[in-house]
């Protein structure tokens, strides 16, 4: 069902996939703002992020995971518990840091609303279905959203 002038590729020939990180053992996110906004999947909604409820890094420790950050310019999954959430970051979350629970695709080649689309199509939402694993909370390897094999237009 793929229009014949747009060719077959996958998420790893359009983009960078990269995993979030969690808080180092022994600490909690704060309500404080202290300048280090952490996303966590229940601030996620399919299309973008819910800003009411932000937490934040203790200042103490952002810079033990400050190398797993998500830009505006990057889109996220969710890869833990509730698969398949997919958005982009506003603007005023430029730079947060991204919990454990999803990935970032990022340094994108191909028009970014265009393959948040993609992403969140039944055709792709079915894939990551079958991807679960059967763990008690479903998980969704880095490596197979990088092999997912998505349409692109020539």
């Amino acid at each position: 069902m793929v229009p014949e002038e747009w060719e077959v590729v996958s998420i790893g020939d359009v983009a960078e996939v990269k995993g979030g990180k969690r808080l180092p053992k022994g600490y909690q996110l704060t309500d404080e703002n202290t300048g280090f906004p952490y996303i966590r999947v229940t601030d996620m909604f399919d299309g973008g992020v819910d800003t009411a409820s932000i937490k934040f890094v203790p200042r103490d420790i952002a810079g033990h995971i400050k190398k797993y950050k998500i830009g505006s310019d990057d889109i996220f999954i969710t890869v833990a518990g509730t698969l398949g959430i997919v958005g982009e970051v506003p603007p005023s979350l430029d730079g947060a840091n991204l919990t454990e629970n999803a990935d970032k695709l990022t340094n994108i080649k191909i028009n970014k609303k265009f393959l948040i689309e993609v992403l969140r199509s039944p055709i792709v939402q079915s894939i990551i279905d079958a991807e679960k694993t059967a763990n008690a909370q479903p998980k969704l390897a880095l490596t197979r959203i990088k092999g997912f094999r998505i349409p692109k237009p020539r």
